[in-house]
């Protein structure tokens, strides 16, 4: 079987020049995706849902 093929770009954060496209082998691939796990894991946690309530901000004041 073929191995697939993968396309990666790299840009800036801030502006700057415009994207590089780079077409990789699967092992190459892997081998970023390994090198980033840490990044991913990292904004993975960041995008979780929070659960919270409202409850605190409607309570009249007078209740204890």
């Amino acid at each position: 079987m073929k191995k697939q093929k993968y396309v990666i770009s790299i840009q800036q954060t801030k502006g700057g020049n415009a994207p590089l496209y780079f077409e990789i082998s699967e092992t190459k691939a892997q081998k970023i995706i390994d090198l980033l796990n840490p990044e991913i894991k990292k904004r993975r946690k960041q995008m979780e849902c929070i659960t919270a309530t409202l409850i605190p901000f409607f309570k009249e004041e007078n209740q204890e």
